[in-house]
């Protein structure tokens, strides 16, 4: 008989660990997935914080008259901080040409200063004044054309010749100039497309026009404000005897009440007869003038008097006691130069009232990129840079000429204002000639930062002193 073949049992271990494999194999492709997901969530993030959300972090706040604000935003600063960096290379080259004394010089910009926090400080003072400027330039009806600007950059790399024009004021601007001389705006618009070659060339991108249009309308607005100041003014002049205390001044009051003549008092105090008493003439003032210099009252007290007669009873006023004499009284035609540093004066007080609109975090000191090795032309100005790249020298160079360490021979330094800028004026733009007249006007428009006040337009030079910064802006601890 054949035997019946019984089936071989399985070893019940078996499905038991096929199972647990499978559970595992799917449990570990769930957190698989989970951690991918993670990761490509994580790498999203950081993308997100990086490409967008740290750009456009607020590094300061302007709120404008109608309560709205304007964000200045890290990644408007940091390509301002940019250009103003190329700029600042260019007025080094252009200032190293024209001191070039030989064909074998090369030049080698300094960077150390464009990395520190004044030069930073200026390009953020500079933004948040712009937003300022251009709010109230709108109110005041006030606009810039594109051949102003043409106008502006063209005179820089001098690219324009100015008419001979004696009788031209100093301080004419780039539209009193397009509209008086109209042959200039058609040599403007002929040269349009070999400036732009020259700002392209220079580093500086179609942004810079942004830039001239904001400093040709910040002087429009200091126009205004001189056309502002009137032309004739009542005015006077004043003998005044100061006195250190109270009770000398009402002793002195005193004697004028017995009979003694106010110039006869004032005589003795100019000669120092009189304790405590000094005797001062007033020149030519006007009424702002007492205000600023005195206070409100004293000129209030001072232009109520008539021509001859004086203030017999002490007033306090400028840390001391005062009587004075009204001498003469007249309207006078004012100087157009006053008038245009009164000018000047009254936009800077404007500018100080605006302060406590403008917020300036302090975080925007950790988005001060550090400053690159900055591209220029090697045929700009006439002066390539040596091979190899570029030095901390900032001037001009003789080939194969060791340095000692990263020092340079010692040469003067201008003076420097809060923000690290020159304060060194412009001398000479009239008798330049040739390669150095341009080097000059290309200086003059390349460095803006230079001072707060300096004029839009290359080679047309103002004849007023230049004003310290007037937006200095309110710092908070960090950025919302």
């Amino acid at each position: 008989m054949k035997r019946a073949t019984v089936p071989r049992k399985l070893n019940p271990t078996i499905p038991r660990a096929a199972g647990k494999i499978r559970h595992q194999s799917r449990w570990l492709e769930k957190t698989s997935w989970i951690l991918s997901l993670l990761a490509a969530a994580t790498v999203a993030g950081v993308l997100l914080f990086i490409l967008w959300i740290e750009p456009h972090r607020a590094v300061a706040e302007i709120k404008h008259v109608d309560g709205t604000v304007t964000k200045l935003t890290t990644r408007a600063f940091q390509t301002r901080l940019g250009i103003e960096r190329t700029r600042s290379i260019n007025l080094q080259k252009s200032t190293a040409a024209k001191s070039r004394r030989s064909p074998e010089e090369y030049f080698e910009p300094d960077y150390r200063p464009l990395a520190t926090l004044s030069f930073a400080a200026g390009v953020i003072d500079r933004l948040t004044r712009e937003i300022v400027i251009e709010e109230e330039a709108g109110r005041r009806g006030l606009s810039v054309n594109e051949d102003e600007i043409d106008f502006v950059i063209a005179r820089a790399y001098d690219l324009v010749p100015l008419p001979a024009d004696p009788a031209a004021p100093s301080h004419r601007s780039a539209a009193t100039w397009l509209e008086t001389k109209p042959e200039l705006r058609d040599l403007v618009r002929k040269t349009r497309v070999e400036a732009q070659q020259r700002l392209e060339r220079d580093g500086l991108s179609q942004d810079y026009r942004k830039i001239v249009r904001l400093e040709l309308l910040e002087e429009k607005l200091r126009d205004a404000f001189f056309a502002s100041i009137p032309a004739k003014q009542d005015r006077v002049t004043i003998n005044l005897i100061r006195f250190e205390t109270e009770t000398e001044a009402k002793n002195a009051a005193v004697l004028l009440e017995r009979g003694e003549g106010f110039d006869s008092l004032y005589a003795r105090a100019m000669n120092g007869q009189i304790t405590n008493a000094v005797g001062t003439p007033r020149d030519w003032s006007s009424r702002a003038e007492l205000e600023r210099d005195y206070g409100v009252p004293f000129a209030e007290t001072a232009l109520s008097l008539k021509t001859g007669e004086c203030l017999r009873q002490p007033l306090a006023a400028a840390h001391g006691w005062y009587l004075f004499k009204l001498s003469a009284r007249e309207i006078r035609e004012m100087p157009e130069d006053w008038r245009r540093q009164r000018g000047l004066d009254a936009m800077q007080i404007w500018f100080t009232q605006q302060n406590h609109r403008i917020v300036q975090y302090r975080d925007w000191m950790n988005h001060v990129p550090p400053t690159p090795h900055i591209a220029y032309s090697r045929s700009g100005s006439e002066l390539p840079p040596p091979p190899g790249g570029a030095g901390p020298g900032g001037g001009i160079k003789f080939p194969n000429t060791p340095s000692l360490g990263n020092k340079e021979p010692a040469r003067p330094q201008a003076p420097l204002d809060p923000f690290g800028r020159s304060l060194s004026p412009r001398a000479g733009l009239a008798e330049s000639h040739g390669t150095d007249r341009a080097a000059n006007n290309l200086s003059s428009h390349l460095a803006p930062l230079q001072r707060p006040f300096s004029s839009a337009t290359p080679d047309l030079n103002t004849s007023f002193p230049p004003s310290p910064s007037p937006v200095e802006g309110q710092q908070k601890a960090a950025a919302p």
